[in-house]
């Protein structure tokens, strides 16, 4: 009945096309949303119903942080930037982490942002990494992975798309790490539960 946050990584309709629907529906604590705008109808219904409901947005940038209970840590790690020639540089990347487990959530973040936040020394070491761009082979760098060694990587892509993700380049960065690597498109929908300890995946087709 409640979304304490809502995130909006970055203004394509495939990552907030949703969301003017659910922030009608639900009772919303606070909106994050980068500093990027696009001239679509998904956007602009979007702002009206961030409007309707009276809420204000939180800039979702490098730094801010979410405190939603005191046991998890929620924490921007970009855009550092406020101006990039490409809409998916400006993706909100969160970090999330519970106990002694954690998570790097990346939009459609590219090896721009993901060189930015290497170079800011952000610790981006985390179990779960959710690939960045649905697998495209322009994120997901050697050297981002290294940074963040994750256990395991979920990529979120459709299936059959007509995009050809996730890239093998992708893929083979993943196998070359070693990371257990789970696929909507293949494995359905993918749930993490975690007790602040260990970590568990659970696939629903």
């Amino acid at each position: 009945k409640r979304l304490d946050a809502v995130i909006g990584t970055h203004p394509h309709s495939d990552h907030i096309g949703g969301m003017a629907q659910i922030i009608r529906e639900f009772e919303i604590g606070q909106v994050y949303l980068p500093e990027a705008v696009a001239n679509t109808s998904a956007f602009e219904d979007l702002l009206l119903s961030i409007q309707e409901k009276g809420l204000r947005v939180e800039g979702a940038k490098a730094g801010a942080t979410i405190n939603i209970d005191s046991a998890v840590r929620i924490i921007f790690l970009a855009p550092m930037g406020s101006s990039y020639g490409n809409l998916n540089d400006y993706s909100a990347v969160i970090k999330i982490t519970y106990g002694k487990t954690s998570f790097l959530l990346t939009g459609d973040a590219g090896a721009l942002s993901e060189e930015e936040m290497i170079q800011s020394g952000a610790d981006l070491k985390s179990d779960v990494l959710k690939v960045g761009h649905h697998g495209g082979s322009d994120a997901t760098s050697f050297a981002f992975l290294e940074k963040v060694a994750p256990k395991y990587a979920v990529i979120s892509v459709g299936l059959g798309n007509s995009y050809g993700h996730p890239d093998k380049e992708t893929l083979d960065r993943l196998a070359f790490f070693k990371i257990s690597v789970f696929r909507t498109d293949i494995d359905g929908t993918i749930s993490f539960i975690s007790d602040g300890k260990t970590l568990r995946a659970q696939k629903q087709i």
